[in-house]
């Protein structure tokens, strides 16, 4: 499979501890190689054999009220 760069909206994501618990989130699924999060922008950057892209918001959305797909990598 190929690898899809995943690009997520986290508004709620506004400080270092927020943006840790983002990171940790997504850590536990599979085929994630890259997990980059920006506080400033908001975003979640997750690069992988990621084979769900809604795995990964539902994951982020058991951290977070809400979560935007910006891009699913295709």
């Amino acid at each position: 499979m190929a690898k899809l760069k995943v690009v997520l909206k986290v508004p709620s994501m506004i400080d270092k501890w927020t943006r840790q618990r983002a990171i940790t989130a997504v850590t536990e699924l599979e085929g994630v190689d890259s997990i980059t999060a920006d506080i400033k922008n908001q975003n979640v950057t997750v690069i992988g054999d990621i084979k769900d892209v809604h795995a990964v918001v539902n994951v982020l959305k058991q951290q977070f009220d809400k979560v935007d797909i910006i891009s699913d990598g295709r």
